[in-house]
């Protein structure tokens, strides 16, 4: 039987990138309220007391605390997600999908069984594993014949039969 590739891991790239980039606009922002000196001319002049200066420093502190953070755990998960799959450590279940449970505004998470493997995941989740949802318009539903390759509870590769 052929199957068609409609997500792997290897091919996207770092897709969580956007939740460190987060941490940029508060980075920016301390910055503008810490050096007034910086901010446009053309705009009305920022006045900062010294509790404000205060409230600054902690905002830009902890923006580039999370910013750091974010992309040191996020950029890992992802080296770590391509070396698995990469050097074959992902086990590999192929199947008809049954109990598929659509994601829905009740419940926050797609999930459905392969052979008796679960799988849940969801398009709010921050993760290098495949999280598109029939909201999205995705393909998944119950009966449709699968094989996934996973690891640590993430799908890296999802292949469809046609």
């Amino acid at each position: 039987m052929s199957f068609e590739t409609i997500f792997d891991v290897t091919n996207g790239g770092y897709r969580t990138w956007h939740f460190a980039v987060v941490g940029f606009v508060g980075i920016f922002c301390g910055i503008l309220a810490v050096k007034p000196t910086l901010w446009p001319k053309r705009l009305p002049a920022l006045t900062i007391s010294s509790l404000n200066r205060v409230f600054s420093y902690f905002v830009l502190i902890f923006s580039m605390f999370w910013t750091i953070l974010a992309f040191s755990i996020t950029y890992s998960h992802h080296i770590s997600a391509v070396a698995a799959m990469s050097s074959g450590q992902v086990q590999i279940v192929e199947g008809r999908i049954s109990n598929f449970i659509a994601e829905t505004n009740k419940n926050k998470q797609e999930s459905f069984q392969v052979n008796g493997i679960h799988f849940r995941y969801s398009r709010s989740l921050v993760t290098e594993g495949y999280r598109g949802t029939a909201a999205q318009g995705d393909v998944l539903k119950n009966g449709l014949n699968v094989r996934i390759a996973y690891w640590d509870g993430l799908i890296l590769r999802l292949e469809i039969a046609p």
